[in-house]
């Protein structure tokens, strides 16, 4: 079972694991990307980031954002 760690700065940090799993039954829903990356607590970048680490090409790509969007 994994569990949230605290930062130094008193955020809250989810092992990948979890938030891979969070992102896969959210894009179920069709939930918007940014969304996500705002319900997790995190910028899209570093949600990217996790899902490449991860090895989840599948997710970075399902969790990219087109520039029109981002204005």
């Amino acid at each position: 079972m994994s569990t949230a760690v605290a930062t130094k700065g008193g955020h809250v940090r989810m092992p990948g694991e979890t938030v891979i799993s969070e992102t896969e039954w959210l894009l179920t829903f069709g939930t918007h990307p940014l969304t996500i990356a705002v319900q997790l607590g995190m910028k899209l970048e570093s949600l990217q980031r996790v899902m490449e680490r991860h090895g989840r090409h599948d997710l970075r790509e399902a969790l990219r954002v087109s520039k029109d969007e981002l204005l």
